[in-house]
């Protein structure tokens, strides 16, 4: 498919794609440009109860994690399902719980020195 103003590449690139979900059952859908502004209210709106949520526990003194990747695949988003009662199309679990930084208890974790997880080239 041909979208004004895709990259000149964009079809050779949206066949690879497509290919390589196949196995994850996932859908990989294009929109056209004139889809934008829709896209653009529902995430507005989406956007506001996430900031809602993640606010309000912020408040509380609670940590939060958005767990995304979660939902990507169809046999995870079937996990998920079964554990929030078969209710609804999971989207965007969030993982809520005290926050390390408020618990003196809780000490740091190991960690490998820097220079043997990053290296800066110039």
């Amino acid at each position: 498919m041909s979208w004004a103003g895709a990259p000149a590449a964009w079809a050779a690139l949206e066949s690879v794609l497509h290919h390589a979900v196949i196995p994850y059952e996932v859908a990989l859908d294009v929109v056209a440009d004139d889809a934008r502004p829709t896209l653009a209210e529902a995430s507005r709106l989406s956007g506001e109860a996430l900031s809602a949520v993640l606010l309000e526990c912020t408040i509380a003194g609670m940590a939060t994690c958005t767990l995304t990747h979660m939902t990507e695949f169809a046999p995870s988003r079937d996990i998920i399902r079964q554990v929030i009662g078969n209710r609804g199309q999971p989207q965007l679990p969030i993982r809520i719980g005290k926050s390390p930084a408020m618990d003196p208890h809780i000490g740091g974790s190991a960690r490998r020195p820097l220079a043997e997880a990053l290296e800066i080239r110039w």
